[in-house]
């Protein structure tokens, strides 16, 4: 809302809807009134899409196989401004620009036809031209976008669930991905980041698996490829993962 503190919005499957959270200035939120899109809307990323009136939001929905594109009414609200039919039960999206122009992109991974899709920003802020879905199998249900290989543009990370594997999509520059050889990781990876956890100006990547209990960070080796290099038992069922600097050192 451009006012002080940072603000969240949730997506909510029971009732078809998105909320906002605003911070009132003392880091305490407070729900807004829902607005509801229909169907199961799970995944939410957050970006400015048309420059104007602060960030906007873009839902998947597994029900309705599309994305909902919601923009920043300059009030603290989101208002529906369109919906981008993609693949087969949509489950996670990540914000980027992934191109170099028109602005943010985003990436969306389908579980049930086990592909990921980018849809790339028309340069107007508010429509996306989905690119023909990438084939990777294995039930994908995270998402995150980050630098992988030190080359011009942004790539991707993504987990599938059901093969217990990580796999990472090389970025050309121009957004054309290209799968390297998936990654094993735990049992039913739920979550991935993409952060420098080392400060040695390479990215590591880190995923949660839910049936291991485990968090888990693979280093790029010299080759170029990613490899397991500490696991964390965190406990049950672990489903989500955000970085941050926590104890400030």
């Amino acid at each position: 809302d451009g006012k002080k503190g940072l603000d969240a919005v949730a997506t909510n499957q029971e009732s078809g809807s998105v909320q906002i959270a605003r911070n009132d200035g003392s880091g305490q939120l407070k729900a807004r009134k829902a607005l509801v899109v229909g169907g199961e809307p799970n995944g939410v990323a957050v970006g400015d899409f048309d420059g104007v009136a602060g960030p906007d939001a873009l839902v998947t929905n597994q029900d309705t196989d599309t994305v909902h594109v919601l923009l920043n009414n300059g009030k603290g609200g989101l208002v529906r401004h369109a919906d981008i039919p993609v693949g087969e039960f949509p489950r996670a999206v990540a914000v980027a620009d992934l191109d170099g122009v028109g602005g943010p992109d985003a990436v969306v991974v389908h579980f049930l036809s086990g592909t990921v899709q980018v849809l790339l920003n028309t340069g107007t802020g508010t429509l996306f031209a989905p690119q023909i879905p990438i084939v990777i199998g294995g039930r994908p249900v995270a998402v995150a976008v980050g630098d992988l290989d030190g080359s011009p543009g942004l790539d991707i990370a993504v987990t599938q669930s059901d093969t217990g594997r990580l796999q990472v999509l090389t970025n050309n520059g121009a957004a054309v991905f290209t799968p390297a050889a998936p990654i094993k990781v735990g049992e039913f990876p739920s979550a991935v980041a993409i952060g420098d956890l080392n400060e040695d100006g390479i990215n590591e990547i880190i995923v949660a698996n839910g049936d291991d209990g485990t968090v888990q960070v693979l280093r790029r080796n010299s080759a170029g490829v990613f490899v397991p290099r500490r696991v964390v038992k965190v406990g049950s069922d672990p489903a989500a993962i955000v970085l941050g600097d926590f104890d400030g050192r």
